[in-house]
């Protein structure tokens, strides 16, 4: 009953946004509905976002093969593209590594801790990509950044984002054995069940570090995966006549990447468009506040119709 509670008030936050971002004109629908007139540019994105997909596919399956887990390509991408289909519609939050670990865990019961792991260094690489690219479009427009009220968000994002890149570069660089920790739990807890499940998920972790071509790889297709979505919210931008720049989506694509994924309303659906159009008036008095909106909720339809088909996938008994 809470759970459908939960959800109640989901899509209730998500009514009131959505009405928030019409009655506010944070979009217009004139603007998204003359896209239309550019078939091949949208069908061009489409492929774009399927280029997303298949490469999300590849560094997952890049990850679970790293511990000999057992799924084959086909079975990651099924599952990675389910994920992104309840990602992009009904649930919010989490909603594609929940639903991947369920799928993978029905799949493979025996896995289940090396299958959690492999989807938290999954999302620590993604998150870390994200960082790398405000890192860069910051550094390029920090004299106007830095006087800009939208300086400390940005603070905050690139702090949140350094732990992640901590971690991930941390992987990469250091051997657990060299710190001591699992040695110190496994001496001052031998028997204690908790540390127990500790140290077999250090272990999991620590077959990443065996393998850093691997991981160097994952990391590259999640830089690349953001160029992407970059890439599509500024061409987008370009086809609305809209002043931002690239550096401009650099910034204000992944901050809104990170707050969408917030479990406010199903998918994020109000608060992405909103976040979008505020960043971008904070980085470029010229640009507009609606047409922003408008290119967010573009890019998170066209997101809902290319993961559409994986519905056919959730009625297959496999």
């Amino acid at each position: 009953m809470a759970r459908y509670g939960k959800r109640l008030i989901q899509f209730g936050v998500a009514g009131v946004l959505v009405w928030a971002i019409f009655y506010f004109k944070i979009i217009s629908v004139r603007d998204i509905v003359g896209l239309t007139q550019y078939p091949y540019p949208l069908l061009f994105f489409c492929l774009c976002m399927g280029v997303l997909y298949i490469l999300s596919s590849v560094r997952w399956y890049l990850l679970l093969s790293c511990q000999d887990i057992a799924p084959s390509f086909g079975q990651t991408f099924r599952i990675t593209y389910i994920g992104s289909f309840w990602a992009s519609t009904l649930l919010g939050g989490m909603a594609s590594e929940f639903s991947r670990a369920y799928m993978l865990f029905r799949q493979v019961p025996g896995c289940k801790r090396k299958g959690g792991i492999s989807i938290l260094v999954d999302k620590i690489a993604s998150l870390a990509a994200l960082l790398l690219w405000v890192s860069a479009c910051v550094i390029i427009k920090f004299d106007l950044i830095v006087n800009s009220p939208l300086f400390i968000s940005v603070c905050v994002f690139l702090a949140i984002g350094s732990v992640f890149f901590v971690i991930f570069i941390g992987m990469l660089v250091v051997n657990k054995r060299r710190l001591g920790v699992s040695k110190w739990i496994e001496e001052r807890y031998p028997n204690n069940a908790i540390a127990s499940h500790v140290l077999l998920i250090m272990d999991s972790i620590y077959y990443y570090r065996s393998s850093p071509k691997i991981l160097l790889c994952v990391f590259a297709i999640s830089v690349f995966n953001q160029a992407i979505m970059i890439f599509i919210l500024y061409q987008l931008g370009v086809l609305l006549n809209s002043y931002m720049t690239f550096n401009d989506i650099g910034i204000s694509g992944p901050v809104t990447i990170l707050l969408n994924m917030m479990p406010i309303s199903p998918g994020g659906l109000g608060v992405g468009e909103v976040c979008f159009a505020q960043v971008n008036a904070m980085l470029n008095a010229s640009s507009s506040m609606q047409v922003s909106g408008s290119v967010f909720l573009t890019y998170r339809i066209l997101s809902i119709v290319t993961s559409l088909p994986a519905v056919i996938f959730l009625f297959r008994r496999r």
